[in-house]
């Protein structure tokens, strides 16, 4: 039964922690630095087909179906996947890695999760160092991707992905693997779609015995995870689990919820627009004022130093890792959320930067502790990798506000 677990597993590591890498795998439809984090992300299906292997389970006569009704599903509203589920592993996606070779050698691909669900046909050519690396990535349907293009030798490898148009088809198939990893026989096969019919009553399950249970990390570890690296699709999942935990079922009852929260909080809410939990939604707009008040009162909360904690840290990791130079005076004095928000100028053909966005928590090299919003709005940009230059003014901005007193 899905219940909303952000990670299910995929991304804890050894020490218990929720793994990030600066530049998260969600954005590698447009991102050349991309990242995967090390953790398998079949790692908590494995742990619960190990616990149901313990538990004496050796046979499956019937089917194996995924109870995603937690929740409505609803269109995320941030770059990176769209879908949201009540059912996440790996977030959704089919991860592609693209290693060169020496030139003029085919490029080795790999991805994950495996499965045999889905088939990759891989044809990428390495071409010179300093050459351009161009790959495109493809899904044609029926668990076939297909991937073509080029990689400069020497560089990194690039990540590409492809994300899953049935979440609970894609969960069923990978936990039938992982049954038969430890040795379940599942008489169903894992290429067949999930049967939503098929489930018991949603009240049903207390009559059922339960072999296997996942513990997610807390929550702090899911906040930090959202917050460095601008996780879009689990920030837009969060009004809805808040609504499941009320009893409800749609974005809008979660997102009637939040303005509850910020009302009491002190915020001004009627100086708030929200159509989504992202940003990207087109009724998203607050004003710097009402974000500092957030702030403020956050700063007043007996778990602030978690929230803390959880925001980049300028110069340092997350989305603020590149945003600050070496001798900045407010490297490591920053900790705060980016937002980027930007839109195609077909006409023209640039890109409009709507918002760039700093906002957090700033202790001055006196010491002084300051709370801060920034925001550069309606930007002309030449290009989307512009957007990191004016995240770099932004930084400079907290280098004055830093040694200024």
């Amino acid at each position: 039964m899905a219940t909303g677990d952000l990670t299910l597993g995929g991304r804890t590591d050894d020490a218990g922690h929720i793994a990030f890498a600066n530049s998260d795998h969600t954005y590698a439809g447009f991102s050349p630095n991309a990242e995967l984090t090390a953790p398998d992300p079949l790692a908590g299906l494995d742990d619960l087909a190990r616990q149901a292997a313990a538990a004496g389970l050796k046979r499956v006569r019937g089917d194996v179906l995924v109870d995603d009704r937690l929740f409505d599903r609803a269109e995320g509203t941030g770059s990176g996947p769209s879908l949201i589920t009540p059912i996440l592993v790996n977030d959704n996606l089919i991860d592609l890695t693209i290693s060169p070779g020496e030139a003029g050698a085919a490029a080795t691909v790999a991805w994950r999760p495996q499965s045999s669900a889905w088939q990759v046909d891989a044809r990428v050519e390495t071409v010179p160092e300093g050459g351009e690396s161009k790959v495109e990535v493809q899904s044609l349907g029926s668990g076939r991707i297909v991937v073509r293009g080029q990689i400069a030798a020497a560089r990194q490898p690039l990540v590409r992905i492809v994300e899953v148009d049935d979440p609970a088809s894609f969960a069923r198939t990978l936990l039938i693997e992982a049954l038969a990893r430890q040795g379940i026989v599942v008489e169903a096969s894992p290429l067949a779609t999930n049967r939503p019919e098929g489930l018991p009553p949603a009240d049903g399950y207390a009559a059922l015995q339960q072999v296997a249970v996942l513990t997610s990390p807390p929550f702090s570890e899911n906040a930090k995870l959202i917050l460095k690296v601008s996780h879009n699709l689990h920030a837009s999942t969060l009004p809805l689990l808040v609504a499941a935990h009320h009893g409800q079922r749609t974005l809008a009852d979660g997102l009637h919820r939040q303005h509850d929260f910020l009302q009491a909080a002190g915020v001004d809410v009627d100086a708030i627009s929200f159509g989504g939990a992202a940003g990207g939604d087109r009724a998203d707009y607050v004003t710097p004022r009402v974000v500092v008040q957030l702030l403020r009162h956050m700063a007043g909360r007996p778990d602030f130093e978690a929230y803390r904690a959880a925001l980049p840290i300028l110069g340092v990791d997350g989305t603020l890792s590149a945003a600050a130079a070496e001798d900045s005076p407010a490297r490591d004095r920053v900790q705060a959320k980016t937002g980027t928000l930007i839109w195609e100028n077909t006409m023209n053909g640039r890109h409009l930067l709507a918002s760039k966005a700093l906002a957090g928590y700033l202790t001055t090299t006196s010491g002084r502790r300051l709370v801060l919003g920034l925001y550069v709005n309606n930007v002309h940009l030449d290009d989307t990798a512009s957007t990191a230059r004016v995240g770099r003014d932004l930084g400079r901005l907290c280098d004055v506000f830093c040694t200024a007193e």
